[in-house]
């Protein structure tokens, strides 16, 4: 998924809304990951040709008693970039929404 914002929140800050929020277009989607070994797993996504793409891994394991194990890695958000460079000192400080 690419975009023009490095946000992947379902909702986003809107002052202008009574509900203070407003629903940001934001899709996962499943894709396949390949088994290198009973320990390893291992995907690739480049980067998108416009904004950023986030993605994790997921994964179910079989547990005791038809019970199932669920595992997440820490989401990536490529490329590695901000849309403003870094800003240092009292003229950065903003206005919290």
């Amino acid at each position: 998924m690419g975009g023009s914002r490095r946000d992947f929140r379902l909702a986003v800050a809107d002052p202008n809304n009574p509900d203070g929020f407003r629903p940001q277009p934001v899709i996962w989607k499943a894709d396949a990951v390949k088994k290198k070994s009973d320990t390893e797993y291992t995907v690739y996504q480049g980067n998108p040709v416009v904004g950023w793409k986030a993605f994790f891994i997921e994964m179910t394991f079989k547990g005791p008693d038809d019970s199932e194990f669920e595992f997440t890695t820490e989401t990536q958000i490529i490329p590695d970039t901000f849309a403003v460079p870094d800003c240092h000192g009292i003229e950065c400080r903003g206005t919290l929404v």
